[in-house]
């Protein structure tokens, strides 16, 4: 799929800067979570959205204490939903189900 295609991108990053430490962010659409499903709250599948592309990463060689995972839930969204219909809330919706990436610390780069 495409997003493991960006995932790998990322990875390539992170094997060439061996000192760059992320959080990764997981971000939810403003839907509330139906009861009895899976995850009790958009939190909740946020900071599972997060976690997966950490063990993403660390399958893929990346070490564990380079990586934290976060749930920011609808939080932060990137569009705002409100007052939206149709096609325009849906584009918004799934611009908001998302993950990103935080770089934690500093890393110096020599040319």
């Amino acid at each position: 799929p495409t997003s493991n295609r960006t995932l790998d991108k990322a990875v390539a990053v992170l094997k060439e800067f061996p000192d760059l430490k992320l959080e990764i962010q997981g971000h939810t659409d403003d839907v509330a979570i139906k009861k009895g499903g899976k995850y009790a709250d958009n939190l909740e599948l946020s900071k599972a959205r997060a976690e997966s592309v950490r063990e993403y990463f660390i399958k893929k060689g990346i070490d564990q204490g380079r990586l934290s995972a976060k749930g920011l839930g609808e939080t932060v969204p990137v569009e705002s939903a409100t007052g939206l219909k149709g096609r325009k809330l849906t584009i918004a919706r799934s611009k908001n189900r998302r993950v990103e990436f935080q770089l934690v610390g500093s890393i110096s780069v020599t040319p």
